[in-house]
C-alpha cells in the first residue's frame, strides 16, 4: 500500500516546515485531525483542504462540513451547483495522484490561517508505525491572532452607526412621501 509524503510549509513563518506521511486509503479527515493534533489547533474551528494547480489556484473543496445551502429559485433551475467533498468521506488517493502535486489546507475562517502541501514523495509502510506520521520537523508554529479586539469593537460601532443613518434616511423619505396636511386649499 502506497504511503503518501507531503512538505507542510505556512507562509506566516518561514522556520516553520513539517513532513508528513499518510496512507492513501486514509481520509482528508484523517489528515485534518492529525494535523489538529501536532499543530496544537483549536479543535472547533472550520477547516477545508483545496486541490489546487501548479500555480496554487483552487480546482475544488474538501470541506469538514457542508455548508451548502440548498434553497434555489425558479431561476436558478439551470445553475451548476459544485460538488461538496466531505473530508469524512474522501480518500487522498481520490484526488492526490502525482508527484508535485499541490494542496491547500484553510483552518480557522475567521483569523483564516493557510497552509502549502506538497505531495514530494510516495513510499511504502514501514512496519508497526501508525498514520500518518511525522518524518521530519522544523520550527514550532506560532500563529499570530489576526483579529484586534479593539479594531473588532471600533468596526462594529462604524457598521452600527450606518446602519442607523440608513434607517433614519428611510424613515425621513418615508414622511415626505406622506400628504402635506397643512396645505390651505
Amino acid at each position: 500500500m502506497n504511503i503518501y509524503k507531503f512538505q507542510l510549509i505556512t507562509d506566516e513563518q518561514d522556520d516553520f516546515f513539517r513532513e508528513i506521511e499518510i496512507r492513501g486509503n486514509q481520509t482528508f479527515r484523517q489528515l485534518h485531525d492529525f494535523l489538529i493534533k501536532n499543530l496544537n489547533l483549536k479543535k472547533d474551528e472550520l477547516a477545508s483542504f483545496f486541490i489546487v494547480d501548479d500555480f496554487w489556484n483552487r480546482l475544488l473543496e474538501i470541506t469538514l462540513i457542508d455548508m451548502a445551502v440548498e434553497a434555489k429559485s425558479d431561476d436558478e433551475e439551470d445553475e451548476i451547483t459544485p460538488e461538496v467533498y466531505l473530508m469524512d468521506e474522501v480518500k487522498i488517493e481520490r484526488f492526490v495522484k502525482e508527484l508535485g502535486q499541490k494542496l491547500i489546507y484553510e483552518y480557522d475562517f475567521l483569523q483564516l490561517h493557510a497552509f502549502q502541501l506538497e505531495l514530494t514523495e510516495f513510499t511504502e509502510a514501514v512496519a508497526h508505525r501508525h498514520y500518518p506520521h511525522i518524518t521530519a520537523s522544523k520550527g514550532t508554529l506560532e500563529l499570530k491572532d489576526n483579529l484586534n479586539i479593539e479594531d473588532t469593537q471600533r468596526l462594529k460601532q462604524e457598521l452600527l452607526s450606518e446602519f442607523e443613518d440608513l434607517v433614519r434616511d428611510d424613515a425621513d423619505e418615508d414622511h415626505d412621501d406622506e400628504p402635506d396636511t397643512d396645505d390651505d386649499y
